[in-house]
């Protein structure tokens, strides 16, 4: 009577993956079109709730930014009012146009936050919600509040460097808004350095003042008494 091969026991193996495919694809789980509809209803919430924390930080950029150039033009004004002068390596500035130039380097600051920096992540998240928007049009076909706010925002423009009609989009209208502002305090501080007037002399400096009249100095006053007389004087009076 033959024996069958003793097997030895080990642990349980688990199936490969095919070749190229990852161990998580083998064990996606398969969801049915309501639990499907369910998370993409909560991605495209939060995603929603990136976009408006995002938009949030870029209007109030543009508030503080707004504000600053409230007081540099104000400051400016003050200063022109005064004709305040400040000597700096040897030559004479106007201080309100160095205040344009300050309020100037200030302005491109909050350009280089608002555009360069949170505008992108913005972009960003929009890009996410119209994503998601198109699979939740499977299941809800009037979803697409990003996609319509994305398709409406744009405005139709003439572009004189390629003359010709394109379209402005949210990132050229921050363009425009912060160059032009840019462009102002850059002809308001050369305007404020070359037509400024002279500088008015000291306050300490004497003033001049015209000769009196030697005749009116020469003539006595009515009330002073008048001269005696020579024979007046000689005689006298006992």
């Amino acid at each position: 009577m033959s024996e069958s091969p003793s097997t030895s026991e080990g642990p349980e193996q688990t199936p490969r993956p095919a070749d190229g495919a990852s161990p998580a694809a083998t064990n996606k789980p398969i969801l049915s079109d309501d639990e499907q509809a369910k998370l993409l209803v909560e991605l495209w919430k939060q995603t929603v709730t990136v976009q408006q924390h995002f938009n949030d930080l870029s209007w109030r950029i543009r508030g503080l930014a707004l504000t600053a150039l409230t007081f540099t033009l104000g400051a400016a004004a003050v200063a022109a009012q005064e004709a305040v002068v400040v000597q700096l390596f040897g030559r004479t500035f106007q201080l309100s146009a160095l205040i344009m130039v300050a309020g100037f380097i200030l302005w491109l600051a909050f350009f280089y936050v608002d555009r360069l920096w949170y505008h992108p992540l913005l972009r960003g998240s929009v890009k996410h919600g119209e994503a998601l928007e198109r699979e939740l049009q499977a299941f809800a076909p009037v979803a697409g509040l990003t996609l319509a706010i994305s398709k409406i925002s744009p405005y139709q423009s003439f572009n004189p460097f390629k003359f010709k009609v394109v379209k402005v989009h949210s990132g050229s209208k921050l363009m425009r808004f912060y160059l032009v502002v840019a462009g102002l305090l850059v002809v308001f501080a050369f305007a404020l350095q070359v037509g400024a007037p002279p500088a008015s002399p000291a306050s300490g400096t004497p003033e001049t003042t015209s000769p009196s009249d030697p005749t009116s100095s020469s003539t006595p006053s009515s009330s002073s008494p008048a001269a005696p007389t020579p024979t007046e004087a000689s005689t006298g009076t006992p």
